[in-house]
């Protein structure tokens, strides 16, 4: 009996459909490491989560919110737990230098956890079909969420946007519910999942609009008996905010114990939100009803989206049903909106949408079936046309990311062919330049951020494990853009180095060269090797010019590897 039921399961749409979304996922999820700016935003969790283990539980940085960077340092003390008890490490120093030499095992478990949450989300969206329309919608809402490139794209990567649309999801369930029971368990579980959304990520408290409206639609008798005392002073709304509050609470408390640093940091990303990041586009509106989507899930599949959310709520013609769609339908809408007005336009700041537009289209497909074709022939050819526009940049984009990044190899290459000790300059950004392991630098950066004893003399340990071991390093020097100088561990030792090494790439703000540099280059310089990945002039190739991510939206033609072009030149003697 076991057996059959297991057999029952395993041949279910649906666990087929999660076994491909998580395929399509996990596929290629450690391109780039070990270079920890291969996908930017990662390496600020990860750190934060790492610090946790010094003691300090402070994040002291609060552009995210910090339940997501607890459950990764959560997953990091299981990890060192596991390894102490297979004897991988034999202490938290070694767990120090395991770290420090390579930092891949710590990033994948970041991007595990994100890819974990994307594939989740594929499965309470066939729970919210099903409970909302039929098996046939749920399937199809599903199967489109587990092919839709954008969200398959953004669950490679360890930051906190496709964990947040998942727990929108669980919120937007609940909430549902709560129309038919309005219990108050149900308001309650509701607020429970709308404030550790928030805590996620600050966007996420738009889950409020659609709770308040499921309890002001429940209420709808009492306003038409105008008992406005019994609305507004009633423990159902004191619960609602309650959980609510204590939950973002729970996920992120030195927002209390710390607020003036929480109230700083909210403030500066709502700036940052609402005034753009470097180069100037259209307002998200535009830019995402343009790029971000069309590209993203595919034109077709934006169109049925969109028709079926209209169809939801004015072809349904029972009042619970259209109260339900008015529900499902109202944080897309108002999360649009929001950051529709911003000229900051992140492609995963419209994560969230993609799910209820893949509930649009499956609806809409099934509409049209259960109206005027009336044959499952239809649905399978309807589905097919819509998903291959997405099926094919997925696979483009997985092929992409199974190959070694450019970082990697003309890190390679410099560390075989230049000399120990040697300087080099470069002009790269933070998320484009070469990173050289172990990474030593990160251990006195965590030296600085602890004062516990202790502590502090594991990280000497480390330090000290590296200089015993005579590990290779080399004299790197930063480039000052204002006095436009070299300079090398203090800003008065300016220098010019033996090696420079330089960027390009179709990310203008994030590739470029200082006219200084270029003209001492042609004068001072020969070039000794260069690493070519991509024709920075190919029309063809769209990227996200706000976003340091070295691989392109859409447009994969003539790009043979990730990253950037890179160029190493020698000083002539």
């Amino acid at each position: 009996m076991n057996l059959k039921k297991l057999f029952r399961c395993v041949s279910s749409p649906i666990f087929i459909i999660l076994v491909i979304g998580a395929i399509v996922r996990i596929c290629g999820i450690n391109f780039g490491l070990p270079h920890t700016g291969a996908r930017p935003d990662e390496s600020d969790i990860v750190q934060i989560a790492l610090r946790f283990g010094l003691g300090d539980l402070n994040p002291h940085w609060f552009m995210y919110p910090s339940l997501y960077m607890y459950v990764l340092f959560v997953l990091y003390a299981i990890y060192y737990l596991l390894g102490r008890f297979f004897g991988v490490f034999s202490s938290s120093i070694s767990f120090m230098i395991s770290g420090v030499s390579d930092p891949t095992n710590l990033y994948l478990i970041d991007r595990f956890l994100s890819a974990a949450m994307g594939i989740a989300t594929i499965y309470i969206v066939y729970k919210l079909c099903r409970y909302l329309f039929n098996k046939n919608v749920a399937i199809l809402a599903s199967l489109f969420l587990s092919l839709s490139y954008l969200h398959v794209r953004d669950s490679h990567f360890g930051v906190t946007d496709i964990t947040m649309t998942f727990f929108v999801m669980c919120s937007i369930y609940f909430i549902v519910k709560c129309l038919e029971n309005d219990s108050l368990v149900n308001y309650a579980v509701a607020g429970i999942f709308g404030g550790l959304t928030t805590s996620i990520k600050y966007p996420g408290g738009m889950v409020m609009l659609p709770l308040l409206m499921t309890y002001f639609i429940n209420s709808v008798n009492s306003f038409k008996t105008r008992e406005y005392r019994k609305i507004f002073i009633n423990n159902k709304l004191f619960t609602i905010f309650g959980v609510f509050f204590a939950s973002f609470i729970l996920g992120t408390p030195y927002s209390i114990f710390d607020f003036k640093a929480f109230i700083r940091d909210v403030f500066m990303m709502g700036s940052k939100i609402e005034t753009g990041h470097g180069t100037a586009v259209i307002r998200g509106w535009l830019y995402h009803s343009m790029f971000s989507l069309p590209i993203g899930m595919g034109s077709l599949h934006l169109l049925f989206g969109l028709a079926g959310m209209a169809t939801c709520l004015l072809w349904n013609r029972a009042e619970l049903n259209r109260a339900k769609a008015s529900i499902l339908f109202v944080f897309p809408v108002a999360y649009y909106l929001f950051f529709g007005s911003s000229h900051a336009v992140f492609l995963r700041y419209i994560i969230p949408v993609v799910p209820f537009i893949c509930i649009g289209a499956a609806y809409f497909v099934c509409f049209l079936n259960e109206r005027y074709f009336k044959h499952m022939i239809f649905v399978i050819i309807i589905a097919i046309i819509i998903m291959c526009p997405s099926i094919y940049r997925i696979f483009q984009f997985d092929s992409l990311l199974l190959k070694k990044d450019n970082r990697l190899v003309a890190a390679e290459w410099v560390e075989r062919n230049i000399k120990d000790g040697s300087s080099i300059g470069s002009t790269c950004s933070e998320y484009g330049d070469i990173k050289y392991y172990p990474r030593i630098d990160k251990l006195y950066e965590l030296l600085d951020a602890t004062s516990n004893d202790m502590k502090r003399k594991e990280i000497i340990s480390a330090i000290n494990f590296f200089r015993a071991k005579n590990t290779k390093r080399f004299d790197l020097c930063v480039y000052d853009k204002n006095r436009k100088v070299f300079y090398i561990k203090n800003k008065n030792n300016i220098i010019l180095p033996k090696y420079i090494i330089t960027e390009s790439s179709p990310l203008i703000q994030y590739s470029i060269t200082p006219a200084n540099i270029q003209e001492l280059i042609k004068t001072r310089y020969d070039l000794i090797q260069s690493f070519v990945v991509s024709d920075v002039n190919e029309r063809s190739i769209f990227y996200n010019q706000q976003d340091a991510f070295y691989l392109p939206y859409s447009g994969f033609k003539n790009i043979d590897r990730p990253g950037p072009n890179l160029f190493v030149y020698e000083r002539i003697k």
